[in-house]
């Protein structure tokens, strides 16, 4: 876009919020790129065996219930708690600097 090599000091000097629209939009590219190709491959598919596209395009769908909302937010915190308490252990486990006399 700018015509620059990666490395380049302008990249390095530009605004982060600016840097991260920039990454953000281009990712978003390259996911709208494979949408299309992966519609495509479901179009020309559906020439051969449309019973099998059918059973793709319905087995691509995903439903959670509130269980599994419940669940998976009681994991994170664990997960989150544990962290913290091995955080805690390793600030405690601090060493003593020992200075010995001549």
């Amino acid at each position: 876009m700018f015509r620059k090599l990666p490395d380049d000091p302008f990249f390095e000097e530009m605004n982060p919020l600016t840097k991260m629209w920039m990454f953000y939009n281009w990712a978003e590219d390259y996911h709208e790129k494979h949408e299309s190709y992966k519609h495509l491959g479901y179009l020309i598919g559906s020439f051969i065996d449309p019973a099998a596209v059918k059973r793709l395009l319905e087995t691509n769908k995903f439903v959670s219930s509130d269980k599994d909302f419940d669940e998976s937010t009681r994991m994170i915190l664990e997960e989150k708690k544990q962290a913290e308490l091995e955080k805690a252990s390793k600030k405690n486990k601090r060493r003593k600097k020992i200075i010995r006399g001549w």
